[in-house]
């Protein structure tokens, strides 16, 4: 006489109940929506982009914000002034983060043309600054490139070892200010110019689990 156990009994009384397959793999979760960040007003000012017109065209998405510069130069010899030595742009983003998040500024490069000549040393330097308010200030150090006559070059300067560094409280508005120059620390007397040009500036922000 055969014995039937109760499990072969109930597989074969449960119409549909097939065995597991031991080779499918499991379900791969979905992973969540990468966190966004909104960007609000971008206003800036200084003597390298006194207001935006035709100065400076600013495009926003993706996260990052792209400056395009008319006329960020420094200038020393030929016909210059003393004030056209120094340029500088100071640029203030308003950034909201998703909830739960705050956000970092994770790279920013910066395109400069140099046309130099012998005996002049230029520089272009920027500092980073996460800011909810006048009093709640947390500053990044500066990152800078520096150069030598004479050379006529247009390089990448790519300041992406920025420290990741939260800013206002998760889940509220703040601002993020990128202050810019470029400036001649040795000057030439020769008649011609020397130029310390920024074309374009890159700032990627990240979000940041709090």
């Amino acid at each position: 006489m055969s014995v039937v156990t109760a499990t072969a009994v109930a597989t074969a009384l449960t119409p549909g109940v097939a065995a597991a397959d031991p080779t499918t793999p499991p379900p791969v979760p979905t992973p969540p929506p990468a966190p966004t960040l909104s960007f609000g007003e971008v206003v800036m000012n200084g003597t390298g982009c006194p207001g935006q017109g035709d100065w400076v065209g600013v495009t926003v998405g993706g996260g990052k914000v792209v400056l395009d510069f008319t006329r960020f130069t420094a200038r020393v010899g030929g016909t210059s002034t003393p004030a056209d030595r120094r340029k500088n742009c100071a640029v203030n983003i308003s950034v909201t983060p998703a909830e739960g998040y705050t956000y970092t500024v994770s790279e920013a490069t910066y395109d400069i043309a140099t046309d130099l000549v012998d005996g002049t040393d230029a520089e272009q330097l920027a500092a980073y600054y996460y800011s909810e308010s006048a009093a709640d200030t947390t500053v990044v150090p500066a990152k800078h490139y520096t150069t030598t006559g004479p050379s006529t070059d247009t390089h990448v300067h790519d300041a992406a070892a920025l420290a990741p560094l939260g800013t206002a409280p998760c889940g509220r508005s703040s601002a993020v200010n990128v202050n810019s120059q470029v400036r001649f620390t040795a000057a030439s007397t020769a008649e011609q110019a020397s130029t310390i040009t920024v074309n374009r500036a890159v700032v990627k922000l990240t979000a940041v689990p709090c």
